[in-house]
């Protein structure tokens, strides 16, 4: 039987790039995850849960780290020690049976918390969250994979009418089942258009929902028209979130602008830019 010991551990920086050294067999670095278990580590919210961070042996007695490089790599960004569990001795050939059980989603530990529709509220706090930190331009781009539970938990209890924005996107998507609209880039535009001018966002919205009393030149009524165009167009989820908001928040920006907006082009995910909304 290997020689296998376990141990609770609290880890320093130093102590995270000593075991780091033994790191000469691993998948991949993902800096983005690295950088999002570093801000658990700064903020507090990182909670001794049971993994553990495991050291192999192979058979001519050489230590290997089998798992766990990110969190090493977050405590030595971070500059915070953590804790953690600690296991070593293992046979060096059990990396490959590491990490197959299903992760956990974040709508999966929003409704363990008792929250309704954790699949739509999780994706709209997550996209919502995402521009706060990297400007409402960049909403596209959002990842529910890049912010951990408290962070979301936090914002949601903190974001006024969040839920609200909840149930009017679902309603907005059954309105308007042939543009195939992303429910988190409509909640989150209309969370931005709402705080800039709450009766031209009903308004703006309203129009494009049902196209009623939408006069030629509208640019309301051009970006529904281009949004059920582009809805048969073969685009990925990132090319399709950024040509909605694209379209959308040009929309709005000449329909603020009592601007007329005749003919519109698809937006081409390399050369448009999305204006801020003002």
């Amino acid at each position: 039987m290997p020689d296998i010991e376990t141990q609770v551990k609290t880890l320093s920086p130093g102590d995270a790039e000593q075991l780091l050294e033994l790191n000469t067999h691993n998948r991949r670095l993902r800096p983005s995850h690295v950088q999002w278990l570093a801000r658990q580590m700064r903020s507090g919210d990182w909670k001794l849960n049971g993994e553990s961070i495991k050291i192999g042996r192979t058979p001519d007695g050489t230590d290997v780290l089998l798992d766990g490089q990110h969190r090493l790599e977050a405590c030595v960004t971070a500059g915070v020690p953590f804790t953690t569990l600690l296991v070593t001795g293992l046979p060096a050939d059990t990396q490959d049976t590491v990490d197959r059980g299903s992760a956990r989603t974040l709508a999966d530990a929003l409704t363990l918390d008792g929250y309704t529709n954790a699949s739509a509220l999780a994706a709209l706090a997550a996209a919502m969250l995402y521009t706060e930190i990297h400007g409402l331009p960049e909403l596209w781009q959002y990842r529910t994979n890049s912010l951990n539970p408290m962070e979301i938990r936090r914002f949601i209890d903190r974001t006024e009418g969040i839920r609200d924005l909840v149930i009017w996107g679902d309603a907005l998507k059954r309105k308007t089942h042939g543009m195939r609209l992303q429910k988190p880039i409509c909640g989150t535009l209309r969370h931005a258009t709402d705080r800039l001018d709450e009766q031209a966002s009903e308004t703006f919205w309203k129009g494009l929902a049902d196209g009623v009393g939408l006069e030629e030149g509208s640019p309301i009524l051009t970006a529904r028209n281009l949004l059920v165009a582009m809805s048969g167009d073969a685009l990925t989820v990132r090319e399709r979130r950024f040509a909605q908001q694209c379209v959308i928040s040009q929309a709005w920006d000449k329909y603020r602008k009592g601007k007329t907006w005749g003919h519109a082009a698809r937006p081409n995910i390399m050369r448009s830019v999305i204006p801020d909304l003002v």
